[in-house]
């Protein structure tokens, strides 16, 4: 209080002192003209006493933070974000643009952005150099088939198209500096990647809805696109029940694409579809980032 008191003892000072000044000079300046320079910017200027700014600031109630664990999936995601920064956690931002996908406002949405030079890939080829040997592989009316794309699974395992994919130890320093990033952005532990390796145009993945019986209720899934000269692809979304496509929008080199919503893959499927090798002959790698149970 003390402060506070202070503090408009400051300003009233400050009055005072520019009143003495004008009136010091009324042989020369007017009535009229001390009155117009009393409401005048320059005099507004010196009644924002930066101490009176910082009182006010101190004397305001601390709200207590909640931890992370804690803390339900943010809604907000559509805004730009910058995480907390140290040594070893630099500050990123990333300004994303949202798109509701005509269902309620919180049911189903997409955010569409670029990612900022410290989230860009260091190295394409090292990243790529990660894929399987193998195709990856689903189950498809009870036969196991080969997937048109590489796929492999880091930090937690996760069975979707009826095959368990088991999990690789999350150690690549890219794949957790990004895995970092979303679970700041997102506000909860995002703990899963999965990566998908594209050729060119032939490599795809079908009309699908993501499961989420294994993850976080209402988590947000995060898409990362890395991408060569001529690896540009697009992202469908279609209407579950009547297979009418919805948006479309494309996956460019360095971009981030986030699904959420409490609904969208009850709502919604979506797909990356096939192309020509002769329109898209590059390669591109998607790397996606979830919240699983724990």
């Amino acid at each position: 209080m003390r402060s506070l008191v202070s503090a408009e003892a400051a300003v009233a000072l400050t009055f005072f002192r520019r009143a003495v000044y004008f009136i010091s000079l009324s042989q020369t300046v007017s009535l009229s003209a001390f009155l117009g320079e009393m409401k005048g910017p320059r005099f507004r200027q010196t009644l924002l006493v930066p101490s009176t700014m910082k009182v006010l600031k101190e004397n305001k109630p601390k709200t207590e933070k909640p931890s992370r664990k804690d803390s339900p999936p943010r809604n907000d995601a559509g805004k730009t974000a910058v995480t907390d920064a140290s040594p070893d956690n630099p500050p990123h931002s990333v300004s994303l643009k949202r798109h509701f996908l005509g269902a309620g406002e919180n049911e189903a949405w997409v955010d569409v952005g670029s990612l900022p030079e410290d989230l860009k890939i260091p190295s394409f080829e090292r990243l790529w150099e990660l894929h399987p040997k193998d195709l990856g592989e689903i189950v498809l009316y009870g036969k196991r088939i080969q997937t048109p794309r590489w796929v492999a699974s880091y930090g937690r395992t996760y069975f979707f198209s009826g095959v368990k994919h088991d999990a690789f130890p999350l150690e690549d320093p890219f794949l957790k500096k990004l895995c970092a990033f979303a679970s700041d952005h997102a506000g909860c532990d995002m703990n899963g990647v999965l990566v998908n390796w594209y050729q060119d145009g032939s490599h795809y993945i079908g009309w699908h809805s993501d499961d989420e019986s294994s993850m976080v209720s209402g988590s947000p899934i995060y898409s990362f696109t890395f991408a060569e000269a001529g690896g540009r692809r697009d992202f469908v979304v279609r209407d579950k029940k009547k297979k009418e496509k919805v948006r479309t929008f494309e996956l460019e080199n360095n971009g981030l694409l986030i699904m959420g919503g409490s609904r969208f893959q009850s709502l919604f499927q979506h797909s990356v579809p096939k192309r020509a090798p002769s329109k898209c002959p590059g390669r591109r790698i998607n790397v996606t980032i979830r919240a699983f149970k724990t």
